[in-house]
């Protein structure tokens, strides 16, 4: 008759356990509470959800947390916010209205950037892309394929509106930041 000896393993843990060590954030968690969208700005953090916006400072840890609601416009589902001209842009819940959050040292503003558009983005938005080059401008790409224009250049105060219309129905874009007169 064969024995066969078998031991038990020993496992020894030292664990350290630091108030610094994990960090959960819950700024939506509800099933209709989804977050949106979340862009960086600066040393802050923005997280858009269903039903408001939400700032984190680049500092926050498991000892020193804050996470401030800014707005309660409510954010666009599948519809990424992008930065430029020192704000970040995003889409309102409705899918219809812009607005651009802009942080400075007077504080931090929500406005709506398509106040004078409404017309325009009635059909709602698919998609916003933001050229930095040679001018600061917000291309919104619409549900029925034509794109609107929004001109921005806040050290000077400049805001218009204009839409591009063409025979083909447009389904995304994208910004090249250098042209070279090829596709790289």
């Amino acid at each position: 008759i064969n024995t066969y000896e078998y031991t038990k393993p020993e496992y020894t843990m030292n664990e350290v356990i630091r108030a610094d060590c994990a960090l959960m954030l819950d700024c939506a968690s509800d099933r209709d509470e989804r977050i949106s969208w979340m862009g960086f700005s600066g040393s802050l953090l923005y997280v858009g959800t269903a039903s408001s916006e939400w700032v984190i400072p680049a500092d926050i840890s498991a000892v020193n947390y804050s996470i401030t609601k800014i707005s309660s416009y409510g954010s666009a589902r599948n519809i990424q916010s992008v930065y430029g001209a020192d704000s970040l842009f995003y889409v309102q819940s409705d899918s219809k209205k812009i607005r651009a959050l802009t942080y400075s040292s007077n504080g931090l503003s929500n406005i709506e950037a398509s106040y004078q558009c409404h017309s325009i983005l009635e059909g709602g938005i698919k998609e916003l892309v933001f050229q930095r080059v040679s001018d600061s401008r917000l291309y919104v790409v619409l549900n029925d394929g034509r794109v609107a224009v929004y001109t921005y250049e806040p050290l000077f105060g400049i805001q218009a509106w204009s839409i591009w219309e063409s025979e083909y129905k447009i389904k995304s874009m994208c910004v090249l930041d250098s042209w070279k007169g090829q596709i790289p």
